[in-house]
C-alpha cells in the first residue's frame, strides 16, 4: 500500500509516539484529528490516461484488499494479478467522511459518493503542492508526484507443501513469483 493525503497524515501523527502507547487506537486518534485537513488539487492517470483531475483527500494505491483492522478497501484485489487498485477520496466535512468510512466498513466502497476507484499498472500522482505520503505504513517527506508501477515476477516468495500423506514427515517448499 502507498498512500498520500488524510492516510499519510493518520500514520505520520501516529508514529509520532502516539502508536507506541496506545496501539492501534493511536490511529483512530490521529485520524480523527486529521479529518479537517486541507485537500489538495491532484492529477491521477491510471496507465497513461487521465483518471481524476480536481481536489482530493486521500488517495491509496494497493494490490491488496485489506487495510487497517481487516477493513476491505479493495474488493477483488490480489497480489499476484499485476494490477494496482487505486481509490480517491473526496470527501472534506466530517458528515461526509462519517458516510465515506461507514460505506467502506461496511463493505460498499464502490457506493460512496466521495471515492471513485480504477485498476492499472501505472499509476502517476501530481499533487499541486508538497504532499505527505506513505509508503507501506513508513512517511515520506513531502512529494509534488507519485510515481507506482508494476513489475510481474520481481519477488519470489516460499511456503511450504503439505505432505501428500500425514505420516511422510518432512514438508517440501514451493516456490511462486509473484
Amino acid at each position: 500500500m502507498a498512500g498520500a493525503g488524510l492516510d499519510a497524515l493518520i500514520i505520520k501523527d501516529a508514529d509520532a509516539g502516539l502508536k507506541d502507547r496506545f496501539g492501534r487506537a493511536a490511529y483512530i486518534w490521529t485520524g480523527a484529528r486529521n479529518l479537517k485537513a486541507s485537500p489538495v488539487r491532484a492529477m491521477v492517470e491510471v496507465d497513461g490516461r487521465r483518471f481524476h483531475k480536481g481536489e482530493i483527500t486521500c488517495v491509496l494505491v494497493g494490490n491488496v484488499k485489506d487495510v487497517f483492522g481487516g477493513i476491505a478497501v479493495f474488493d477483488g484485489s490480489r497480489p499476484d494479478d499485476g494490477l494496482f487498485e487505486v481509490g480517491i477520496v473526496t470527501a472534506k466535512s466530517l458528515g461526509e467522511w462519517i458516510r465515506t468510512v461507514s460505506t467502506v466498513v461496511l463493505g460498499r466502497t464502490e457506493n460512496s459518493p466521495f471515492v471513485v476507484t480504477a485498476r492499472g499498472s501505472r499509476i502517476k500522482v501530481a499533487f499541486d503542492q508538497p504532499t505527505t505520503y506513505e509508503l507501506d505504513g513508513g512517511v515520506r517527506k513531502r512529494t509534488e508526484k507519485l510515481k507506482i508501477k508494476v513489475r510481474p515476477k520481481s519477488i519470489t516468495v516460499c511456503v511450504p507443501v503439505p505432505s501428500p500423506a500425514p505420516d511422510a514427515g518432512l514438508e517440501t517448499a514451493a516456490l511462486a513469483s509473484v
